[in-house]
């Protein structure tokens, strides 16, 4: 039992240590992760069994779904540039 565990936390130490070597991979898996989840629940959720489906809702719904998804992927990177600019500036 404490091999497993032990497995399982070399595991995501080593998954934490790549993300942090690499934050734009982390921006990348987030949005990939997202973007997957809403196409499955958007399969999950199509109207069109309905006897009045509301397709302008549904894809509404959708719609500000992959906006706010951007603007996430938008504020992430722009963190990170802001990020970026802190460390060359402690450095000089």
């Amino acid at each position: 039992e404490m091999c497993i565990r032990d497995s399982i936390n070399h595991i995501f130490s080593l998954s934490l240590h790549s993300n942090t070597r690499n934050p734009m991979k982390k921006v990348n898996i987030t949005t990939a992760v997202l973007l997957i989840y809403l196409i499955v629940m958007s399969i999950i959720g199509w109207p069109g069994k309905q006897a009045n489906p509301d397709y302008v809702q549904y894809f509404g719904v959708i719609a500000a779904t992959v906006l706010v998804i951007g603007l996430l992927r938008f504020l992430q990177i722009k963190r990170l540039k802001i990020r970026d600019k802190m460390k060359d500036g402690k450095k000089e």
